[in-house]
Parts: C-alpha cells; structure tokens; sequence
C-alpha cells in the first residue's frame, strides 16, 4: 500500500513567511494546435506545466508536448534550478504524473515536501482558482488576434498579463 500525503483544508492554513516556499504546481491540458507553421499541418496536444507560488501569485509556466511523468519531471527540475526550490509543493490527484518515481525524485533531490491535495476543488488550493481565469484570457487573445493563433501563443500572453498585474 502506497502511503500519499494528503492535504486538506489545512492546505489554507500553511504558514509561509517568504516568497516561493509553498508552490502550487497543476498541468493545463491537453490543448490542440497545429504541429508546425502550416495551416494543413496535423493537430498534436499540448500540455502547460504551471507552478503558482502562494505569496506573490507569480507563475511560472512551461509548456510540455505531453504529461508522461519523465517530462514533468524534466520540467519541474528546471524550474527549480531557476527559481529556487520552494519549501513544499501541493499538487492534485487531477494527473497522476506527479505521484510517479520521477516526479518524486526531483521532490527529493531538491528537498521539497510535497502535500496531495485529494483532487480538484477550487476551495481547496489557491493556485486552481485562477485557472479559469487563464484559459478565459487566451480564448480572448485567440479570438482578438484570430483562431489561428497557437495556444501556447496565447498561453504566454495571458500569463506575462498576469505576473504584470498587481495583486491584492
């Protein structure tokens, strides 16, 4: 028997003094677009890594070509040798790449203490409350700018719009 570390709604209740030491991280997904720059070019998914940090609400996003967990963690890595590790990371069951070996090996090796929230509940985790938010601003730059627009495009407009506002 696996033993998870589930989180509930103490997950609100964390204490956190200081930027990036309890991070949010969630995969957006899967969204269609073309395979390269031509119009007839064959559809592939696309998944959005996204690590949301609880203090300031910065967010940092990578997009994957898929959700295996190898990929996830390869990201995750990078992520952190960027920022800086975060003290601890929720994350929900809503893929399950992140209760993988891989994943928790990066976990690990950069000494993050990793909580499973027990699925998805937008009162549960304050980094899947602006998801919808995300997804509405780049249905919007996609519609302004025409649907032939990437997503991934669209993605890092509406996430540089987002870091850039200020928040309460």
């Amino acid at each position: 028997v696996k033993s998870l570390d589930y989180l509930s709604n103490k997950a609100q209740q964390l204490a956190v003094s200081s930027l990036w030491q309890l991070v949010g991280i969630d995969i957006l997904g899967p969204y269609r677009e073309p395979q390269g720059s031509e119009r007839n070019s064959p559809m592939v998914a696309r998944y959005v890594l996204l690590v949301h940090d609880s203090v300031s609400a910065y967010t940092v996003g990578r997009v994957l070509p898929d959700s295996k967990s190898s990929t996830v963690a390869e990201n995750l890595h990078a992520v952190f040798c960027e920022y800086g590790s975060p003290a601890a990371a929720l994350t929900d069951k809503s893929f399950s790449s992140f209760i993988t070996r891989a994943v928790k090996l990066v976990f690990i090796k950069h000494a993050v203490r990793h909580y499973l929230l027990p699925g998805y509940g937008a009162n549960l985790s304050f980094y899947e409350r602006w998801h919808r938010d995300l997804v509405q601003m780049c249905r919007s730059i996609r519609s302004q700018a025409g649907d032939d627009q990437p997503w991934t495009h669209a993605f890092f407009v509406a996430l540089r719009a987002y870091n850039l506002c200020p928040k309460a």
